[in-house]
């Protein structure tokens, strides 16, 4: 969470681990800009409240409890992954635009849609501790998982047609994709910066040198601060 003062503009990002990393990269914007910044995570939950959960009770708990959280607090944005990257098969467009989406554009609540991280094949940082160089340990992005479009652009844009003509929100895309694995290669360093801390995770320290790129990213899309 981000220091801010007392009423405060929030934007409460909902998620699980990887959710959470993705999210680091709001820190720095909301701060400058006076925002609080609320991570609720629970580790491999995905945020689908009112969808049973793979993980059973215990994530379904989590997730009506998140929302509950929201509901109350009143944010002016939720971030949320709306695509989901699996350890098989090819990325995929997240429940969460079912139901939660649409009832959170409803209320008037601006949604930051997140596309979800990529997932390499082996731990960079093993590669570099075994002694491979930047260059040995730069591993190339699967596109029959991840293609260079984000596969809920449809969904998005036809969320923000409905929102435009009902009122409500505003959908925001972020898509760090060509960051993180810029021209369909993942390096684990960029800009003397450790990108990913395993296989599936990106770094917080990555994520918070994110931030200027994800302003830039949510101003393009209307965000105002």
């Amino acid at each position: 969470m981000t220091d801010a003062p007392d009423g405060a503009p929030v934007i409460i990002a909902a998620g699980n681990s990887r959710l959470a990393q993705t999210a680091v990269s709001l820190s720095g914007p909301a701060q400058e800009n006076g925002w609080r910044l609320i991570i609720l995570r629970a580790p491999s939950c995905v945020f689908t409240p009112g969808i049973d959960s793979y993980l059973g009770a215990e994530c379904d708990a989590h997730n009506d409890a998140a929302l509950e959280y929201i509901d109350q607090v009143g944010p002016e944005a939720v971030a949320v992954s709306t695509t989901m990257v699996l350890h098989e098969g090819p990325e995929r467009v997240d429940r969460v635009t079912e139901e939660t989406v649409p009832a959170l554009l409803g209320d008037g609540v601006d949604v930051i849609a997140l596309r979800d991280a990529p997932r390499i094949a082996e731990n960079p940082v093993v590669c570099l501790e075994a002694g491979g160089t930047a260059e040995d340990c730069t591993q190339p992005l699967d596109r029959g998982t991840m293609p260079e479009g984000r596969p809920d652009a449809a969904v998005l844009e036809d969320l923000a047609a409905r929102t435009e003509e009902d009122g409500g929100g505003e959908v925001l895309p972020v898509d760090l994709l060509p960051i993180t694995c810029p021209r369909g290669a993942c390096p684990p360093i960029i800009g003397n910066i450790h990108v990913m801390f395993d296989e599936d995770h990106l770094t917080a320290t990555y994520m918070e040198s994110a931030g200027p790129e994800v302003e830039r990213q949510l101003e393009d899309a209307g965000f105002r601060w």
